[in-house]
Parts: structure tokens; sequence; C-alpha cells
């Protein structure tokens, strides 16, 4: 198992994991397996899980906190920028 950048795990499968139900949902361009009594849906061509729905909320939680914590980077930044900018101005003043 590997591991998305949201820190959820993703199972990639081979053609062989699957029963001969796969093609129930193939309409949408997915297939179906059962793991560990538990419908999971995958993606033929790339064989990787789509997310369950609880997962796509850690998903989502975690890509709000990063982009809050990038927020709050990006506003550090301006700040001390802004600082810089005024000390320089005051440093040429002096000369």
């Amino acid at each position: 198992m590997g591991m998305s950048r949201a820190g959820i795990s993703r199972l990639t499968l081979k053609e062989e994991d699957f029963g001969s139900k796969r093609d129930t949902y193939a309409w949408m361009g997915v297939r179906e397996y059962y793991e560990q009594d538990r419908l999971r849906l995958y993606d033929p061509k790339t064989y990787q899980c789509l997310l369950t729905h609880e997962e796509s909320e850690v998903a989502r939680h975690a890509a709000e906190a990063k982009a809050a914590q990038e927020q709050a980077a990006r506003q550090a930044a301006e700040t001390e920028l802004i600082r810089l900018c005024e000390e320089l101005a005051k440093l040429r003043e002096q000369k």
C-alpha cells in the first residue's frame, strides 16, 4: 500500500485481484471489488482505488488545513516584506 499526499492509504491493484462481477460499474468508468466485506471501486486504467466518503472527507480536511497553513505563511512573508521595506526606507533617509 502506498500513501497519497493526504496521508490516505491507496491500494495498487492488479487485474487478477478482481472477481467476475467487476463490470457492474463499467458504465461509470470504474470497476468494483470487495475488500474486507466492503465494496470498493477502482479505476481500471490505473488500478487505483477511488476514495471512500470517509477517505475523501479526510483528504478534504487535510487540503483545507494545508491551504490555511500556506495562507498564514504568505501573510507572514508579506508582513516581513513590509517591515524590511520600511527599515530600508529609514536607512536611506539617514544617509
